[in-house]
């Protein structure tokens, strides 16, 4: 499977981080069809739950509101989200938020 630099970066980010276990991790696309494939990559590298996201475009409400409570205390380690999210989450045990795309606001 061929996959970006930028893309390998990022597994590589995410394992140290999980290695620590001191937190969950919020990734941040620009665009919806991005965050699934890579939830699907990022898990299949990692081999972790890794879940995702999207505002009400690209998921229904109960669809994202499952995903959500399997993230903020269930097993899912990483959520892979547009930013439609980024404002009002609220999880505690998420310690480690990355940016992977540019965000033109």
């Amino acid at each position: 499977r061929a996959t970006t630099g930028k893309c390998n970066a990022l597994v590589q980010l995410l394992r140290d981080l999980l290695q620590r276990g001191q937190g969950k991790a919020l990734v941040f696309v620009e665009r919806v069809a991005v965050a699934y494939p890579l939830a699907r990559i990022l898990g299949a590298a990692i081999g972790r739950e890794i879940s995702h996201v999207c505002g009400v475009q690209g998921m229904d409400e109960a669809t994202r509101q499952q995903t959500l409570r399997r993230f903020k205390s269930g097993p899912s380690d990483v959520l892979v989200a547009t930013a439609s999210l980024e404002e009002g989450l609220d999880v505690p045990s998420c310690k480690y938020v990355v940016r992977y795309d540019f965000f033109a606001s």
